[in-house]
């Protein structure tokens, strides 16, 4: 059903059974049409539900995979424009390379940490901001070798990018991992074996290993939010980044606000996100009531 994915993924979940069996309406290549058009188009059939097959379909854990998987999409864009931003905010800082480098970023060895670290050399491959640390303090005489005017080292939200974000981008792909897993699989109950004709009861209905992962990413994004918070505060404070005015204020300061509401609006969002932030897996408790009759 791959080639059907692009038809259905933002679709309404609740009715994505309709879509499987040919009813419904879905949106496919910019246009709104029939999905029995859509599947006939790649060449599907609408699959045939049988007896209580459909209790499969429309099972909760089902919705809650194919809703964690529009929230993963989502989340590796905001990782990707998150990426981009940290490399601007590199060049306008005009910070040194060694931070996001090959060499420092290898002998730690999470995938996550050195992919981000190389997207990061690609993007600024062709800056002519980004400096050599060896450029700088290293190949030149400087006037009073006893003085230097530059921070020999980057704030925490410049320099640890591969750090934070690196476990982040792993944490996505993990939970990409486990969806995909979940979305190939049968969440029903019981589970009826034709081969041998036998029928097995259990529990494989539990959305366990989905929610485990959403909490997980919940967490992550969070995470990238107060990073990016950080690099707004950095970016405003004229004291931490000494190059650009208050608040990157060009008008008459008490007067003009310039940027405060950036910085306004992150601080809020990550305040919220803190607070949406915690892991509703633990939430997962029976309540039972006990009735004595003397």
């Amino acid at each position: 059903m791959e080639a059907l994915v692009p038809a259905v993924i933002w679709c309404n979940l609740r009715i994505l059974p309709l879509l499987l069996i040919g009813e419904g309406e879905v949106s496919y290549k910019g246009s709104i049409l029939p999905a029995a058009d859509a599947l006939d188009q790649n060449h599907l059939k609408p699959i045939s539900v049988h007896v209580r097959e459909g209790l499969s379909l429309i099972n909760g854990t089902c919705f809650m995979t194919g809703t964690g998987m529009v929230n993963i999409i989502h989340a590796k864009n905001v990782l990707s424009w998150a990426l981009l931003a940290c490399a601007m905010i590199n060049e306008i800082v005009r910070s040194f390379d060694d931070s996001f480098s090959k060499e420092l970023n290898q002998v730690k060895l999470h995938p996550g940490q050195n992919t981000i670290a190389e997207t990061i050399r690609k993007i600024l491959s062709d800056s002519k901001l980004i400096r050599k640390r060896e450029d700088h303090f290293y190949n030149h005489n400087l006037d009073n070798k006893y003085i230097i005017a530059d921070k020999v080292q980057e704030y925490y939200s410049i320099r640890c990018v591969p750090q934070i974000l690196g476990p982040i981008f792993d944490t996505l792909e993990q939970a990409e991992k486990v969806l995909v897993n979940e979305a190939n699989s049968s969440c029903d109950n019981p589970m009826i074996d034709d081969n041998y004709k036998n029928i097995f009861h259990g529990g494989n209905f539990h959305g366990d290993y989905v929610s485990f992962e959403m909490d997980k990413v919940k967490i992550a994004i969070t995470k990238l939010s107060l990073l990016l918070e950080r690099q707004i505060n950095y970016l405003m404070n004229d004291k931490l980044n000494n190059k650009l005015p208050p608040f990157i204020n060009l008008g008459k300061l008490g007067v003009n606000f310039g940027m405060q509401g950036a910085q306004f609006t992150a601080t809020s969002t990550v305040a919220e996100n803190q607070s949406l932030s915690y892991p509703n897996y633990l939430h997962s408790i029976p309540t039972i009531t006990t009735i004595r009759i003397s």
